[in-house]
């Protein structure tokens, strides 16, 4: 949502922001994120799906355009995995869990 909201702050301004304000600091961000995925967009043009010299880096020419295109995608998809990582690490701490007579007891 935020980035979202960066990209519609960043095209209905009218005048640019103050020198050194968080404002302009946020425009700048999205400049340099539009600029690199112009640039993905161009170089995944250059690169030919059925060349086969050029086959064995489509797939990462096509992972950073996706990121440069979606960057909230990586770190929400990085944020999710590190989450189920400390919950199946905490329920590990706990040991093994029984069930006696319907009720769930941990060792």
């Amino acid at each position: 949502m935020g980035w979202a909201r960066a990209n519609v702050y960043y095209d209905t301004l009218s005048i640019p922001p103050p020198p050194r304000s968080l404002q302009e600091a946020l425009c700048m961000l999205v400049h340099r994120y539009r600029q690199q995925q112009r640039f993905h967009e161009t170089l995944l043009s250059t690169v030919q799906a059925g060349d086969p010299e050029t086959k064995k880096y489509y797939g990462e020419v096509l992972e950073g355009y996706r990121q440069a295109m979606f960057p909230y995608v990586h770190r929400t998809r990085e944020e999710e995995r590190d989450k189920t990582r400390k919950a199946l690490e905490a329920a590990f701490m706990k040991g093994p869990i029984s069930v006696r007579d319907g009720r769930i007891e941990n060792g």
